[in-house]
């Protein structure tokens, strides 16, 4: 599953729209530029996965890197939507 798709704003351009899992929901990420939104503050990261093999083992890792443009967009939109509703 992605973690987002591409929609269409109120001015006609393309918005990003992030899947929001409920509480405790375990998500199957795409392995490269995966990006994870916090739903209460708007911040943005970029996740990348990987699994490789430790012993006889494997362990699955993860980097994260915070997407300043994705999270500048959602808190415009955040912003925008609480102006909305006064």
């Amino acid at each position: 599953m992605r973690d987002s798709d591409s929609d269409a704003g109120a001015d006609g351009r393309a918005v990003m729209v992030y899947h929001k899992p409920k509480t405790g929901e375990w998500v199957a990420p795409i392995p490269k530029g995966y990006k994870f939104r916090c739903c209460d503050c708007g911040l943005v990261h970029q996740m990348d996965f990987r699994v490789v093999e430790i012993g006889k083992g494997k362990q699955i890792q993860f980097r994260a890197e915070r997407d300043n443009r994705a999270t500048a967009q959602v808190r415009r939109r955040m912003a925008a939507k609480a102006r909305a509703s006064r």
